[in-house]
């Protein structure tokens, strides 16, 4: 008969403590890298996604304000001016829609910077209606471009002449805007309002201000733009 051994091989119950405890401090510095690695990952991803944010606001600037039409256009007061006007925290130019939506089409815009009650936030926004070639124009207080009443005008050509918004970018200020010029001596010199002019700057300089929701700001870095159009001269039509 065979004999019996006195003990069974196996693990005391103080090693198996041991080794539990050995597998929960794993899993805890696991599941700690795990987590860093997981908050890295969204902090990268949301800087990339600011970056990319910046850069499409950038470009669309870049786009549109260098895709301006320079005509020269009456006043209510008969003064003849540059289609481009502009101060400090606004500007206003004639250009084609932008790129996701052009056919062509000319439009006054206004860029500036608009408060919104409802969201408690700054707006970047463009503004804009149709450019009638001919027509004369008004200023309102804030010098943006407006027509005269579409119901006083006649059998001439019924256009949806109110005011429609772009909005651009929520917690951005526009700021810093100055304009580049040569005058006909051939002195060039910067300048803080570009109005009633009938010449075209050379460049437009801006400077974008990103506001977070406790109102600190971040300034980024100046744009300077370039229009393409800025040596033609346009006569817009028959008020001339």
């Amino acid at each position: 008969m065979a004999s019996r051994p006195d003990s069974a091989p196996g693990f005391t119950l103080v090693e198996l403590q041991v080794a539990l405890l050995l597998v929960s401090l794993i899993a805890v510095l696991m599941i700690g890298a795990l987590r860093v690695s997981t908050q890295t990952w969204d902090k990268v991803t949301a800087k990339q996604d600011i970056a990319e944010h910046r850069l499409l606001v950038a470009n669309l600037l870049r786009k549109q304000l260098g895709n301006m039409r320079f005509f020269r256009v009456r006043l209510e007061s008969g003064e003849l001016i540059s289609s481009f006007m502009g101060d400090g925290e606004s500007l206003h130019f004639v250009a084609p829609y932008p790129s996701f939506r052009n056919d062509g089409t000319l439009y006054w815009w206004t860029l500036k910077t608009v408060w919104n009650e409802e969201t408690q936030h700054y707006q970047l926004v463009m503004d804009y209606l149709p450019y009638l070639a001919g027509e004369m124009i008004y200023l309102d207080e804030e010098g943006a471009p407006y027509y005269d009443d579409p119901q006083q005008r006649d059998d001439r050509e019924p256009l949806d002449l109110t005011v429609s918004r772009l909005v651009i970018a929520d917690d951005l200020r526009l700021g810093d805007l100055a304009y580049y010029s040569r005058d006909s001596q051939g002195v060039e010199g910067w300048e803080e309002e570009w109005e009633n002019s009938t010449q075209a700057p050379l460049v437009v300089q801006l400077r974008l201000t990103e506001v977070d929701a406790d109102g600190s700001e971040f300034e980024l870095p100046e744009m300077a733009i370039a229009p393409r159009f800025a040596s033609q001269q346009l006569y817009a039509g028959e008020q001339l």
